[in-house]
């Protein structure tokens, strides 16, 4: 009787676990997480990444060739999309989004020898869910701040810090 009683507690416990919807401070973890893992190796390697921010490497080839990643100092969530706020819930089942779509600002420091440099991006993220969890399909770099003195959209660039590897569609 006791083993019966414990089987179900824990069936209880993994069927609620399991698909969960994500809480704010997963979204930003693993946003984060991922970008302080990808971008600093993205901008030390990509001249593209850096005339972004910089908008003078075409100009200075070998001062941007000395632009090195800093540190980022903040990062926020401005909007976070569900697939439910697009289509019909089926409310029979009750079952957690397959995707969050998330829009995001970021701001961070690089340096060039003595100079410090700030730049600011604002990315589109999306994260699936695959089979029981939840993981980052792409994080992509939308607008940009840097040298220049507005944001200036970088869509046509398609500028990714993470994405699928047959990622062609969006």
């Amino acid at each position: 009787m006791k083993t019966t009683i414990i089987t179900i507690l824990l069936m209880i416990k993994t069927y609620t676990s399991i698909g969960q919807e994500l809480k704010y401070e997963e979204i930003k973890d693993k946003i984060l997480t991922s970008i302080e893992a990808n971008f600093p190796i993205h901008f030390n390697s990509n001249k593209e990444l850096k005339e972004i921010f910089y908008d003078k490497c075409d100009e200075y080839g070998t001062y941007c060739q000395k632009l090195r990643f800093d540190r980022i100092i903040d990062f926020r969530i401005i909007e976070i999309i569900t697939q439910e706020e697009f289509e019909i819930v089926n409310t029979f089942d009750n079952l957690p989004p397959d995707y969050y779509r998330i829009e995001a600002h970021f701001s961070f420091l690089y340096k060039s020898e003595k100079s410090n440099h700030f730049g600011n991006g604002i990315l589109d993220c999306l994260i699936r869910r695959i089979m029981d969890g939840y993981e980052i399909d792409y994080i992509q770099i939308v607008d940009a701040k840097g040298l220049q003195e507005h944001c200036k959209p970088v869509l046509e660039r398609e500028v990714y810090i993470l994405n699928r590897l047959t990622h062609t569609d969006r």
